[in-house]
């Protein structure tokens, strides 16, 4: 089974690296802080450039990379050989491969970054016994949170809770390294600092990013349906997916109705609410919010929510993108 890129990030090597790493996955942020640690590993922090090489794999050819791994470093033990955007390298030279890694070079490592590596295949089959596969694939939406927790500890040695994990992707998005570039910011302003505070997610990185989901959401609740639209199209042009979009939208409305859930048992509706992971400083607004769905709408949110997300994974014909729009168009109506 390939290591999660998590895990491969946050330990430390302590034997020799294997003749062949494959990173494989759909997240470059992953892929880059993967292969930037294979190249530390292999080749030392000092690392030399002669025993280094890169080739993107449209522009590889097996004869180039075969001499590259078989010759020997001008100075140190290994050479490393990176082939970027591999899968069609892969594909053109899947034989020469296994061969390889039956037989590898004795100094040369091979890096090998894809986006898709089935376990099935024999050259995959290979690999996982004499070599390293490592799963650099995007956390879902909704696991985002947990990962920057961990990340803000791994690499920064800062410490952050739910709240602030939770309030940090909402504010900053689900591509990672947007979330890396506001944990580098919030690590160097807390200086020797540990704690990440939901406040100080608040201050520093609420400013430098305005078209969030969570901003979207307050404009459709606030009955604003068209600045709400175009919004969600600059979102799109700005790359981020359909799948992202609805992730932050459900986890805001998934707390309001837990919240509301909550007060049916005789929990203040502000308890209720923190209970349910609403920062304390977004309470009253989380208040409107619900007087705006009214109760019957919120004891049918999770289902409603729910069939959005099945709607986006192949349950309607409908475009992901009208998915999220009928979504926000259902918000935004007012109670009755």
């Amino acid at each position: 089974m390939p290591v999660k890129s998590s895990d491969f990030l946050s330990k430390k090597r302590r034997v020799s690296p294997p003749a062949v790493i494959v990173v494989a996955g759909d997240e470059e942020f992953l892929q880059r802080e993967c292969s930037r640690l294979i190249k530390e590993w292999v080749l030392g922090k000092d690392d030399d450039d002669f025993a280094y090489a890169s080739y993107m794999g449209d522009q590889a050819t097996w004869a180039n990379i075969h001499d590259e791994l078989r010759t020997p470093p001008f100075l140190g033990d290994r050479r490393l050989v990176v082939i970027e955007e591999a899968d069609s390298f892969v594909t053109e030279h899947r034989s020469l491969l296994e061969a390889y890694v039956a037989k590898p070079s004795p100094c040369g490592i091979l890096n090998l970054l894809v986006r898709s590596w089935p376990a099935t295949t024999k050259l995959a089959k290979a690999t996982e016994e004499t070599g390293l596969a490592i799963d650099a694939s995007s956390p879902k939406p909704w696991l985002v949170a947990d990962w920057a927790a961990r990340w803000a500890r791994s690499k920064y040695g800062k410490t952050m809770d739910e709240e602030a994990s939770t309030w940090l992707v909402e504010l900053a998005g689900v591509n990672l390294g947007q979330i890396d570039q506001e944990l580098s910011k919030l690590a160097s302003f807390l200086g020797t600092e540990e704690a990440i505070s939901v406040g100080l997610v608040d201050r520093l990185v609420a400013g430098t990013r305005t078209d969030t989901p969570f901003k979207l959401l307050d404009l459709v609740l606030e009955g604003k349906l068209a600045k709400s639209l175009e919004m969600l199209d600059r979102q799109f042009t700005a790359g981020e997916s359909p799948v992202g979009v609805l992730a932050m939208i459900s986890s805001q409305l998934r707390r309001l109705a837990r919240g509301a859930r909550d007060t049916d048992f005789g929990i203040p509706t502000a308890d209720a609410l923190k209970g349910a992971g609403i920062p304390p400083f977004a309470i009253d607004k989380a208040r409107q919010q619900l007087n705006h769905f009214g109760r019957p709408r919120m004891e049918t949110m999770f289902r409603r929510l729910l069939q959005a997300d099945l709607d986006l994974k192949g349950s309607s014909a409908m475009a992901p993108r009208t998915v999220v729009e009928r979504l926000l168009v259902d918000l935004a109506r007012p109670r009755r």
